[in-house]
């Protein structure tokens, strides 16, 4: 599994990687460039790829490489990151959760067992 990772190494670009240990990419770039930091990162949800929450996340931002991301504000590109990683999921989820009760329910009121029968009915005094 790899984990989505937004470092910012010594010449002050910001990477937004999908690695296997973000820790190692960091020190990576801090061997070629003096100093670099971890800003962020998160294990993508599940039934998604790295990869494509990072090209999501570049299409939503407007940027095509490190000195684009640079540019930006950090906690623009921070919340662009938690909606994709955190916030959709969890409100898909959510809707998936909603949309499947709401079909049980409709299936048994389909099927007759919401509808209460008329009081004499019941007991079979009815016409």
């Amino acid at each position: 599994m790899r984990i989505i990772a937004l470092i910012e190494d010594g010449l002050g670009r910001r990477h937004l990687v999908a690695t296997r240990s973000p820790d190692l990419v960091r020190r990576e770039f801090s061997a070629q460039t003096g100093t670099a930091r971890l800003l962020w990162c998160a294990v993508p949800p599940e039934h998604h790829g790295a990869d494509a929450i990072i090209k999501e996340a570049m299409q939503r931002l407007g940027a095509h490489d490190a000195h684009a991301l640079a540019v930006l504000p950090l906690h623009r590109i921070r919340n662009v990151l938690e909606d994709l990683c955190l916030t959709e999921p969890r409100r898909q989820a959510r809707r998936r959760r909603w949309r499947h009760w709401w079909r049980r329910i409709g299936l048994g009121l389909r099927l007759g067992m919401g509808r209460q029968p008329a009081s004499g009915q019941e007991r079979g005094l009815g016409a």
